[in-house]
Protein backbone atom coordinates (compact mmCIF):
# COMPACT_ATOMS: atom_id res chain seq x y z
CA UNK A 1 0.00 0.00 0.00
CA UNK A 2 1.23 3.59 -1.12
CA UNK A 3 0.76 6.30 1.62
CA UNK A 4 0.36 9.54 0.71
CA UNK A 5 2.08 12.42 2.40
CA UNK A 6 -1.02 13.37 4.45
CA UNK A 7 -1.20 9.47 5.68
CA UNK A 8 2.36 10.30 6.80
CA UNK A 9 1.87 13.36 8.37
CA UNK A 10 -1.31 12.29 10.30
CA UNK A 11 0.82 9.09 11.69
CA UNK A 12 3.47 11.14 12.58
CA UNK A 13 1.57 13.72 14.86
CA UNK A 14 -1.21 11.05 15.66
CA UNK A 15 -0.49 9.24 19.03
CA UNK A 16 0.56 5.46 19.04
CA UNK A 17 -2.65 4.59 21.34
CA UNK A 18 -4.78 6.54 18.95
CA UNK A 19 -4.00 4.52 15.48
CA UNK A 20 -3.88 1.18 17.52
CA UNK A 21 -7.68 1.45 18.99
CA UNK A 22 -9.77 1.86 17.15
CA UNK A 23 -12.32 3.19 19.86
CA UNK A 24 -9.80 5.98 20.76
CA UNK A 25 -9.79 6.88 16.96
CA UNK A 26 -14.02 6.94 17.47
CA UNK A 27 -13.67 9.59 20.52
CA UNK A 28 -11.52 11.68 18.24
CA UNK A 29 -14.10 11.52 15.35
CA UNK A 30 -16.38 12.35 18.04
CA UNK A 31 -14.88 15.41 19.81
CA UNK A 32 -14.14 16.61 16.54
CA UNK A 33 -17.74 16.36 14.99
CA UNK A 34 -19.27 17.75 18.69
CA UNK A 35 -16.65 20.79 18.52
CA UNK A 36 -17.54 21.38 14.89
CA UNK A 37 -21.31 21.79 16.16
CA UNK A 38 -20.72 23.85 18.84
CA UNK A 39 -18.62 26.33 16.99
CA UNK A 40 -21.36 26.60 13.83
CA UNK A 41 -24.14 27.16 17.45
CA UNK A 42 -22.22 29.40 18.40
CA UNK A 43 -21.42 31.53 15.56
CA UNK A 44 -25.59 31.38 14.95
CA UNK A 45 -26.28 32.13 18.65
CA UNK A 46 -23.68 35.55 18.01
CA UNK A 47 -25.47 36.08 14.73
CA UNK A 48 -29.14 35.66 15.55
CA UNK A 49 -28.68 37.82 18.73
CA UNK A 50 -27.37 40.44 16.78
CA UNK A 51 -30.19 40.28 14.51
CA UNK A 52 -32.61 40.27 17.57
CA UNK A 53 -31.42 43.29 19.38
CA UNK A 54 -31.43 45.57 15.80
CA UNK A 55 -35.31 44.20 15.14
CA UNK A 56 -36.04 44.88 19.06
CA UNK A 57 -34.06 48.67 18.70
CA UNK A 58 -35.96 48.56 15.04
CA UNK A 59 -39.54 48.00 17.42
CA UNK A 60 -38.14 50.24 20.33
CA UNK A 61 -38.09 53.39 17.59
CA UNK A 62 -41.09 52.81 15.82
CA UNK A 63 -42.65 52.57 19.19
CA UNK A 64 -41.49 56.18 20.28
CA UNK A 65 -42.13 57.93 16.96
CA UNK A 66 -45.48 56.44 16.92
CA UNK A 67 -45.81 57.48 20.66
CA UNK A 68 -44.56 60.94 20.00
CA UNK A 69 -47.02 61.32 16.90
CA UNK A 70 -49.76 60.93 19.47
CA UNK A 71 -48.59 62.90 21.90
CA UNK A 72 -48.36 65.59 19.29
CA UNK A 73 -52.00 64.97 18.61
CA UNK A 74 -53.29 65.00 22.08
CA UNK A 75 -51.12 68.39 22.74
CA UNK A 76 -52.45 70.35 20.03
CA UNK A 77 -55.91 68.93 20.55
CA UNK A 78 -55.73 70.31 24.26
CA UNK A 79 -54.24 73.90 22.81
CA UNK A 80 -56.86 73.91 20.87
CA UNK A 81 -59.43 73.71 22.75
CA UNK A 82 -57.73 75.91 25.92
CA UNK A 83 -57.22 78.68 22.57
CA UNK A 84 -61.21 77.78 21.88
CA UNK A 85 -62.52 78.36 25.45
CA UNK A 86 -59.97 81.19 26.32
CA UNK A 87 -61.77 83.19 23.10
CA UNK A 88 -64.60 84.16 24.83
CA UNK A 89 -65.64 87.76 26.70
CA UNK A 90 -66.83 85.83 29.80
CA UNK A 91 -63.44 86.27 31.03
CA UNK A 92 -63.73 90.25 30.86
CA UNK A 93 -67.08 89.39 33.47
CA UNK A 94 -67.56 88.93 37.17
CA UNK A 95 -65.98 85.25 38.61
CA UNK A 96 -69.28 83.54 38.70
CA UNK A 97 -70.05 84.57 35.32
CA UNK A 98 -66.70 83.22 34.24
CA UNK A 99 -67.04 79.79 36.27
CA UNK A 100 -70.46 79.01 35.13
CA UNK A 101 -68.78 79.52 31.32
CA UNK A 102 -65.70 76.97 32.87
CA UNK A 103 -68.25 74.83 34.16
CA UNK A 104 -69.94 74.41 30.63
CA UNK A 105 -67.28 73.75 28.96
CA UNK A 106 -65.67 71.54 31.15
CA UNK A 107 -68.95 69.22 30.72
CA UNK A 108 -67.60 69.18 27.29
CA UNK A 109 -64.32 68.31 27.67
CA UNK A 110 -62.66 64.89 27.45
CA UNK A 111 -62.56 63.01 30.33
CA UNK A 112 -59.09 63.12 31.71
CA UNK A 113 -59.30 66.83 31.86
CA UNK A 114 -60.26 67.14 35.52
CA UNK A 115 -61.08 71.07 36.17
CA UNK A 116 -60.86 74.09 34.36
CA UNK A 117 -58.93 77.21 35.76
CA UNK A 118 -58.93 80.98 35.34
CA UNK A 119 -55.80 82.21 36.82
CA UNK A 120 -54.11 84.92 37.58
CA UNK A 121 -50.02 84.08 36.83
CA UNK A 122 -48.65 87.00 37.88
CA UNK A 123 -50.49 86.54 41.04
CA UNK A 124 -50.95 82.98 41.51
CA UNK A 125 -54.49 83.41 42.50
CA UNK A 126 -57.47 81.45 40.82
CA UNK A 127 -60.23 83.70 39.39
CA UNK A 128 -62.67 81.38 38.61
CA UNK A 129 -62.70 77.72 38.12
CA UNK A 130 -65.40 74.73 37.09
CA UNK A 131 -64.89 73.47 40.33
CA UNK A 132 -66.86 74.12 43.13
CA UNK A 133 -64.44 73.74 45.63
CA UNK A 134 -62.99 76.78 47.97
CA UNK A 135 -59.36 76.07 46.96
CA UNK A 136 -60.09 75.04 43.36
CA UNK A 137 -57.07 75.80 40.78
CA UNK A 138 -55.08 75.52 44.47
CA UNK A 139 -52.82 72.34 42.98
CA UNK A 140 -52.05 73.90 39.98
CA UNK A 141 -51.44 77.46 41.60
CA UNK A 142 -49.49 75.63 44.47
CA UNK A 143 -46.97 73.45 42.35
CA UNK A 144 -43.20 74.09 42.39
CA UNK A 145 -43.32 74.86 38.51
CA UNK A 146 -46.29 77.65 39.04
CA UNK A 147 -43.91 80.88 38.93
CA UNK A 148 -43.26 84.10 37.02
CA UNK A 149 -41.09 82.05 34.43
CA UNK A 150 -43.98 79.44 33.45
CA UNK A 151 -44.85 79.58 29.73
CA UNK A 152 -47.97 77.43 28.59
CA UNK A 153 -47.13 77.47 24.93
CA UNK A 154 -45.36 78.32 21.98
CA UNK A 155 -48.22 80.27 21.24
CA UNK A 156 -50.43 84.04 22.52
CA UNK A 157 -53.86 83.98 21.58
CA UNK A 158 -56.05 87.55 22.05
CA UNK A 159 -59.38 87.82 22.86
CA UNK A 160 -61.32 90.34 20.44
CA UNK A 161 -61.85 92.82 23.66
CA UNK A 162 -59.41 92.75 26.13
CA UNK A 163 -56.06 91.95 24.27
CA UNK A 164 -54.69 89.99 26.77
CA UNK A 165 -52.67 86.63 26.80
CA UNK A 166 -55.77 84.65 26.62
CA UNK A 167 -53.38 81.26 27.23
CA UNK A 168 -51.94 82.33 30.61
CA UNK A 169 -55.56 83.48 31.77
CA UNK A 170 -56.66 79.91 31.07
CA UNK A 171 -55.74 76.56 31.35
CA UNK A 172 -56.90 72.33 30.87
CA UNK A 173 -56.06 70.49 33.81
CA UNK A 174 -55.03 67.45 33.01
Amino acid sequence: MSSTPLDRLLRRITPDAVTRSYLAKFAVAVLVVVAAIGAVGAVTYAETTEQLEASAQEDYTAVAELSGIELDGWTSARRSTASDIADNEAFSNDPDVTSRYLSSHHSRTAEEVVALHHVDRKQGTVLASSQDDADAGAAVTGQEWFDDNLLYGDQVFTTRRTRSRANSGSRTSP
